[in-house]
């Protein structure tokens, strides 16, 4: 008797694991996504909405939230990375996530190079090199998008038996 006590309990503790994948996603992988979103705008227009581009004409201001919102981007970039790596299972998913923690580092050692500073009729003007800033973005919008990729592959977006069309959920 006392060992079907202890297989049922043992069964019970088994059906009863936590599963915490669903929490995590919500609350810790879609965050840093959103994080992304809202960095990408803030680093392109240095400012959140087109009533603030409206109003706020202080172009140091805009600059300095520009180059701030970058090394924000990149920062939540590599904390999707470093909190989603767990859960790779292909070689070639973790050699791409290897490759863009490199990526973010070779990109970050070209930060001295984004901004320069001008004095203008007594005043000091922050300018950013447009060119490289614009190369940056590319090059953070590609990665993104693999990474988001490699995130709905590994079922971390939708699960792999779910209609992958948004359209086509939102019908169902």
């Amino acid at each position: 008797m006392e060992k079907y006590i202890r297989k049922t309990n043992e069964k019970e503790m088994e059906s009863s694991a936590w599963n915490f994948g669903r929490g995590y996603v919500f609350e810790v992988v879609l965050d840093i996504i959103k994080d992304v979103r809202k960095y990408r705008v803030l680093s392109l227009f240095g400012v959140a909405t087109l009533e603030q581009d409206i109003y706020i004409q202080d172009i140091n201001l805009k600059n300095q939230s520009r180059l701030m919102s970058l090394r924000r981007l990149m920062d939540s970039l590599k904390t999707l990375i470093l909190f989603t790596k767990f859960n790779l299972k292909k070689k070639e998913h973790k050699e791409t996530y290897t490759d863009n923690i490199e990526r973010l580092k070779k990109i970050s050692s070209k930060f001295s190079f984004l901004r320069s500073e001008i004095k203008s009729r007594g005043k000091i003007q922050l300018r950013i090199n447009e060119n490289l800033f614009g190369l940056i973005i590319e090059e953070l919008d590609i990665m993104f998008d693999g990474i988001l990729d490699i995130l709905n592959q590994v079922g971390f977006v939708f699960k792999q038996e779910e209609i992958r069309n948004p359209e086509t959920a939102i019908l169902r």
